[in-house]
């Protein structure tokens, strides 16, 4: 929900389940020492009998992000495709990985679309 997580000091991984919809307002906000996120997908078959990954992710709220500063990656755990149809707030990632090494960046991963 909104502000869950907001501030919290000492968490610096996160599992999301595959069964979660949506990421509320503010609700890692200033998590300073969070470092990466890793969605659980499922895996299904396509019609031509390909492993697809799917998440059911649809929307991140507002700063839901803002203020992880040492926040380098999002293991997204489904396709590009996916993750851009995601909807994503109003500054849903301010100030992500600001204060990273140098040599480092924030990144979001995703499976390639076979």
């Amino acid at each position: 929900g909104d502000f869950a997580f907001a501030g919290c000091e000492a968490l610096n991984g996160i599992l999301m389940k595959k069964n979660l919809n949506f990421i509320g307002e503010s609700a890692f906000a200033g998590c300073k020492v969070l470092e990466q996120i890793k969605f659980d997908a499922d895996t299904v078959k396509d019609k031509d009998g390909n492993d697809v990954f799917t998440t059911n992710l649809v929307k991140i709220e507002a700063n839901a992000f803002a203020d992880c500063v040492k926040l380098k990656l999002i293991d997204f755990g489904s396709t590009k495709e996916d993750w851009d149809s995601v909807e994503k707030g109003k500054d849903w990632n301010k100030n992500v990985g600001t204060e990273l090494l140098e040599g480092e960046a924030f990144e979001i991963k995703c499976f390639e679309k076979k």
